[in-house]
């Protein structure tokens, strides 16, 4: 059994305690760290790879929503009641797609539970994802994906602002707006590397080794016309490929 792994961001140790405890009789979970300090947890946030983030949202150096605002990961809000944050966090909600839940304290068992079964429902691998292009919403299939890049390779340029190039499998390249990588490695399985800022990989598309600071990549379009080509890696791309090839 695969478990979720969580981190908790809380300025209350008391509550972190409890949380953790709460949490514990589920084997499906795993607290992978805890900071009493959200300044430090976002110092922290790239130098490891975790599932999804429990967030208390009134904290004295930094609310739980500005730290949301810098997190691509699900989030599950904790709040006390009468929390000075509580009417902006439907909007904020409403805003923000990785908002999966708003939990109230003190952690009761069964708010626990129902935080679980909340952090179980968001870890199930998606069959689409959903993206905006010029001809309205589109929803593309995860499993003909192969390459979502800032740059148009075939024509050697980058897109413009956040848009993007969904590169599918047996399909014309697709141009999508207002998307960045952090959205789309959020919808992603596991077998999907950013690895630039440029780009998102299906692992599958590598052809060769990593040399240096590239990888050799062949994605296959419409018509089955291939395209192979080395990509860039930075240092964080190139930890997670070790991992995999």
């Amino acid at each position: 059994m695969k478990k979720i792994r969580v981190v908790i961001v809380d300025d209350n140790d008391k509550d972190i305690k409890l949380l953790e405890e709460r949490l514990k009789p589920f084997k499906n979970i795993e607290v992978l760290r805890r900071y009493n300090n959200p300044e430090m947890f976002l110092n922290d946030e790239q130098e490891f790879d975790y599932d999804a983030l429990l967030l208390d949202v009134e904290m004295p150096s930094k609310s739980g929503l500005e730290v949301a605002k810098q997190v691509y990961k699900p989030i599950a809000f904790i709040t006390g009641r009468g929390s000075v944050y509580h009417d902006n966090l439907a909007d904020f909600k409403l805003e923000n797609k990785n908002i999966i839940a708003t939990i109230a304290k003190p952690i009761s068992e069964l708010r626990a539970k129902q935080l679980v079964d909340l952090l179980v429902q968001s870890s199930k691998p998606k069959e689409r994802i959903t993206f905006n292009t010029g001809d309205g919403k589109v929803p593309v299939k995860i499993a003909l994906i192969e390459l979502i890049s800032s740059q148009d390779i075939e024509h050697n340029r980058e897109s413009q602002g956040e848009g993007k190039i969904i590169y599918r499998r047996d399909e014309e390249p697709l141009a999508v707006n207002n998307c960045t990588l952090e959205y789309c490695l959020l919808q992603l399985p596991d077998n999907f590397i950013q690895i630039s800022k440029f780009d998102i990989i299906n692992t599958d598309i590598i052809t060769g080794p990593i040399r240096h600071d590239n990888i050799t990549v062949t994605i296959t379009g419409k018509g089955a016309k291939k395209i192979t080509q080395e990509r860039t890696i930075n240092p964080k791309g190139k930890a997670k490929l070790k991992e995999v090839i």
